[in-house]
């Protein structure tokens, strides 16, 4: 997911992305176009937020436009880069819990790259441990917390 929030240079437009993304493939009217962006703004709890200036949106806040843009054109990967990284325990906890639910509602395989070993243990059904580019080990959490092959 690209944290960079370009949302046509300041807005949170996700009528433009969706329309952009998807009816170009899939031919959608307006109606459906708006029903799309309230549905997935409401999935990342920032309904009402439509038109709002970026600059004046919170960190976290720009985190969930960010997922939002990512999620109008119904990826069946998502790829999560670092994406807590940048912020506070508090935020940070909130978009664990936000990610695990879309996760689950959307049925939805992220593939979730942390540094954060607690993280990877609360977010994760399977964790890759890669270092130096090769597969360490790959588990379910419990067994990489129970059995570890090396200090992660």
């Amino acid at each position: 997911m690209d944290f960079k929030y370009s949302y046509w240079e300041n807005y949170v437009d996700l009528k433009t992305e969706t329309y952009e993304k998807r009816y170009l493939t899939r031919r959608i009217n307006n109606a459906e176009m708006d029903e799309e962006v309230r549905q997935i703004m409401s999935l990342v709890g920032l309904s009402g937020n439509e038109k709002k200036n970026v600059n004046f949106l919170s960190g976290g806040m720009k985190q969930r436009v960010a997922l939002a843009r990512s999620l109008v054109i119904e990826p069946e990967i998502l790829l999560l880069d670092e994406p807590l990284s940048a912020l506070d325990a508090k935020i940070r906890e909130k978009m664990q819990i936000l990610l695990r639910d879309i996760q689950q509602k959307l049925k939805l395989t992220f593939i979730f790259v942390t540094h954060d070993r607690n993280e990877a243990l609360q977010l994760s059904d399977r964790i890759a441990i890669i270092r130096d580019g090769k597969v360490e080990q790959f588990a379910t959490p419990k067994e990489l917390y129970d059995y570890p092959i090396n200090k992660w």
